[in-house]
Protein backbone atom coordinates (compact mmCIF):
# COMPACT_ATOMS: atom_id res chain seq x y z
CA UNK A 1 0.00 0.00 0.00
CA UNK A 2 2.65 2.31 0.84
CA UNK A 3 4.67 1.23 -2.38
CA UNK A 4 1.99 2.01 -4.44
CA UNK A 5 -1.10 3.49 -3.41
CA UNK A 6 -2.80 2.72 -6.93
CA UNK A 7 -2.38 -0.78 -5.89
CA UNK A 8 -6.14 -1.65 -5.33
CA UNK A 9 -5.72 -5.74 -4.37
CA UNK A 10 -2.81 -4.65 -1.36
CA UNK A 11 -5.67 -2.51 0.31
CA UNK A 12 -8.22 -5.43 -0.55
CA UNK A 13 -5.92 -8.14 0.83
CA UNK A 14 -4.91 -5.90 3.75
CA UNK A 15 -8.63 -5.15 5.22
CA UNK A 16 -9.24 -8.84 4.30
CA UNK A 17 -5.93 -9.73 6.64
CA UNK A 18 -7.27 -7.99 9.24
CA UNK A 19 -10.67 -8.95 9.39
CA UNK A 20 -9.74 -12.49 9.30
CA UNK A 21 -7.28 -11.95 12.35
CA UNK A 22 -10.61 -10.54 14.31
CA UNK A 23 -9.48 -6.65 13.77
CA UNK A 24 -12.62 -5.19 12.64
CA UNK A 25 -11.91 -1.71 13.74
CA UNK A 26 -8.53 -1.45 11.44
CA UNK A 27 -10.18 -3.51 8.83
CA UNK A 28 -12.93 -1.47 8.66
CA UNK A 29 -10.85 1.90 8.22
CA UNK A 30 -8.89 -0.03 5.76
CA UNK A 31 -12.08 -1.19 3.62
CA UNK A 32 -13.52 2.74 3.98
CA UNK A 33 -9.76 4.21 2.48
CA UNK A 34 -10.62 1.75 -0.29
CA UNK A 35 -13.80 2.11 -0.96
CA UNK A 36 -12.73 6.01 -0.75
CA UNK A 37 -9.64 5.23 -3.52
CA UNK A 38 -11.67 2.86 -5.91
CA UNK A 39 -14.96 3.59 -6.05
CA UNK A 40 -15.61 1.68 -8.80
CA UNK A 41 -14.81 -1.84 -7.44
CA UNK A 42 -17.39 -4.32 -6.73
CA UNK A 43 -14.58 -5.91 -4.07
CA UNK A 44 -14.32 -3.35 -1.94
CA UNK A 45 -17.92 -2.14 -1.92
CA UNK A 46 -18.23 -5.78 -0.91
CA UNK A 47 -16.39 -6.41 1.38
CA UNK A 48 -16.96 -2.82 3.70
CA UNK A 49 -20.70 -4.58 3.39
CA UNK A 50 -19.75 -7.87 4.82
CA UNK A 51 -17.55 -5.99 7.44
CA UNK A 52 -20.59 -3.71 8.58
CA UNK A 53 -22.63 -6.57 8.54
CA UNK A 54 -20.32 -8.67 10.65
CA UNK A 55 -20.41 -5.59 13.23
CA UNK A 56 -24.43 -5.87 13.00
CA UNK A 57 -24.40 -2.40 11.01
CA UNK A 58 -26.93 -3.56 8.61
CA UNK A 59 -27.87 -0.22 7.45
CA UNK A 60 -24.56 0.63 6.52
CA UNK A 61 -23.93 -3.23 5.31
CA UNK A 62 -27.41 -3.07 3.08
CA UNK A 63 -25.68 0.12 1.22
CA UNK A 64 -22.11 -0.88 0.26
CA UNK A 65 -23.86 -4.27 -0.36
CA UNK A 66 -26.12 -3.20 -3.24
CA UNK A 67 -23.12 -0.62 -4.25
CA UNK A 68 -21.55 -3.89 -4.98
CA UNK A 69 -23.89 -5.55 -6.78
CA UNK A 70 -24.99 -2.62 -8.71
CA UNK A 71 -21.18 -2.62 -9.65
CA UNK A 72 -21.42 -6.17 -10.56
CA UNK A 73 -24.89 -7.34 -10.88
CA UNK A 74 -23.96 -10.92 -12.49
CA UNK A 75 -20.61 -11.82 -10.36
CA UNK A 76 -21.75 -11.25 -6.79
CA UNK A 77 -24.30 -14.32 -5.25
CA UNK A 78 -22.64 -13.97 -1.86
CA UNK A 79 -23.70 -10.35 -1.92
CA UNK A 80 -26.99 -11.18 -2.67
CA UNK A 81 -27.63 -13.48 -0.04
CA UNK A 82 -26.23 -11.51 2.59
CA UNK A 83 -28.48 -8.81 1.12
CA UNK A 84 -31.63 -11.10 1.18
CA UNK A 85 -31.10 -11.96 4.67
CA UNK A 86 -30.86 -8.51 5.95
CA UNK A 87 -33.65 -7.45 4.25
CA UNK A 88 -35.47 -10.13 4.00
CA UNK A 89 -35.95 -10.11 0.15
CA UNK A 90 -33.78 -10.95 -2.98
CA UNK A 91 -32.39 -8.48 -4.29
CA UNK A 92 -34.39 -7.49 -7.32
CA UNK A 93 -37.52 -7.13 -5.13
CA UNK A 94 -35.64 -4.82 -2.56
CA UNK A 95 -34.28 -3.01 -5.25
Amino acid sequence: MNEDPRYEVAWAEMATIYNNKGDKKEALKLSLQAVKRFPNNSYDQYMLGVIYDELNMKKQAITYLKKSIDLQPDADDDAKSRLKKLTGKSYSAAF
